[in-house]
């Protein structure tokens, strides 16, 4: 079992909207699943009952906001697949994981702080206050330590793994 940091940023849509980063994780969550652009780092590693935490980027959040179990395979999303963003018109994602066993977090309580004390973060070069840096790939991958100290800032006594 694996773990991996999801980062949701704001979208821009079709219609010339935007999507903040918290509806980008809610619409998801909403649907059970987690949607990818095809270029989304470790996709290919990514596997059923691995643990993913989501990380709400952007200037309207910065913390993280929960976790789920991938629940099966990483699937392609075509025009007969259900579009979670079917009423604004993301054409962005085109990879799928369904979720289960989704924990919601309290908003903003797992923030900054924490996310400076992540193994990823830790073992960088770049200076820990940059650690937004990382952020820009949407994914990455934790050890079992950063589940524990991202729960443990949370709350969060029982876990979904």
């Amino acid at each position: 079992m694996a773990h991996y940091l999801i980062v949701a940023n704001m979208i821009n849509t079709a219609d010339g909207s935007a999507l903040s980063a918290p509806e980008v994780y809610e619409t998801m969550i909403d649907h059970n699943c987690w949607e990818f652009a095809p270029t989304a780092p470790h996709l290919d590693k990514i596997t059923k009952d691995d643990v993913l935490f989501f990380y709400l980027g952007a200037e309207n959040a910065r913390y993280i906001a929960g976790e789920a179990l991938v629940a099966g395979d990483l699937a392609e999303i075509d025009q007969n697949a259900p579009s979670t963003f079917a009423k604004r018109k993301v054409s962005i994602f085109t990879k799928r994981l369904p979720l289960k066993e989704i924990v919601k977090y309290k908003a903003g309580h797992v923030g900054p702080t924490v996310m400076k004390k992540l193994s990823f973060v830790k073992s960088s070069t770049v200076p820990e206050k940059y650690f937004g840096v990382h952020l820009k790939d949407g994914i990455c991958a934790l050890d079992k330590n950063d589940a524990q100290v991202i729960r443990d800032a949370a709350g969060i006594t029982e876990k979904p793994e």
